[in-house]
């Protein structure tokens, strides 16, 4: 299970979970933002943010970066 937990100073959050449940968020993320790749479509904007924010997670669970969002 993910959760979230607002920083002690509330600058930031904590997030916290295992290997597999960063790995399925990620994974569904794709799933839903790769369907239809349009610019015309309203929620491409949306759907570019929350691959971004998967692409973070990924690169952490990899081990390439530091998480920091």
């Amino acid at each position: 299970m993910i959760t979230m937990k607002p920083t002690e100073k509330l600058t930031g959050i904590t997030i916290k979970g295992d290997y597999h449940d960063f790995y399925d968020l990620v994974d569904s993320i794709y799933r839903i933002t790769t369907e239809e790749e349009d610019i015309i479509d309203p929620y491409y904007g949306v759907k570019l943010m929350l691959l971004d924010c998967a692409m973070i997670f990924a690169m952490h669970l990899w081990g390439i970066e530091k998480l920091s969002l």
